[in-house]
Order: C-alpha cells, then structure tokens, then sequence
C-alpha cells in the first residue's frame, strides 16, 4: 500500500496567473530598493545568490523566493543547487507550480514575451525611458 499524500500540487500553464498571486518581483530597480543587487534587469538571482536571498528571506518573513528548475518552469518555493532564483512577496505555497510551455497558446505567449522584451531593450539601447 502507497503513502497517502495531503498536499496537492496546484498547477498552472498561466505566466500571468502565477506572476500576479505570487506577486514576483521582476524589477530590478524595487530589488535593489531592498538592498539586494540582482543579477538581470528581470530580477533574477543565480546559485551564488541563494544564501543571501535566504538570509533576507528569513529577515523579512512576507518575502520568499521562487525557483526557476526549467526553461519554463516556476517552483514557488526555494530548491537548492538550482540555477534562477526570484524573489516574491505574495501567496508562498510551496505546491504551486508553474510550467507554461503546457498551455495551448504557448508559442504565441512565447512570442508576445519576446517582442515585449525586445522593446525594453531598445528602449534602454536608444536612451529612452521605460
């Protein structure tokens, strides 16, 4: 006989959906206005940075950090020896999981992301205000 599982997995193919409950914290600029340096102008951390980002997250309960374990896969809870880490201030159920490469209109999802972060960059390559 298997063990019996309380926890379930909640899971979502919705980058928005997840974003907006979990409340992630993709500017850099409200990252460094915690004091934390962040490693992209996403708001992303590395390995390097896990002890740090722990040692916040300790110091500042309302704050955990979710782990990227894929190309498209989000973990909202901490995985040691992982490689992108996010920092988030909203709902820190660990059994929320997010993979959008599942959802039906993923390559249009991809594509809209893509143009979106081409125009940041040109807007800060041309000098303009984002």
């Amino acid at each position: 006989m298997g063990a019996i599982h309380k926890e379930k997995i909640e899971f979502t193919t919705s980058y928005e959906e997840f974003r907006d409950r979990v409340k992630l914290i993709c500017s850099y600029k409200e990252i460094e206005w915690l004091g934390l340096e962040p490693k992209s102008i996403s708001g992303m951390f590395f390995r390097d940075d896990a002890t740090t980002l722990l040692r916040f997250c300790r110091e500042n309960p309302s704050y955990h950090i979710v782990t990227i374990t894929g190309p498209t896969r989000y973990e909202n809870r901490f995985i040691a020896d992982q490689r992108i880490y996010l920092l988030a201030q909203g709902d820190s159920n660990p059994q929320l999981l997010l993979n959008w490469s599942l959802a039906r209109d993923f390559h249009l999802q991809l594509e809209e992301g893509t143009c979106q972060a081409l125009a940041v960059i040109d807007d800060i390559k041309n000098g303009r205000q984002t």
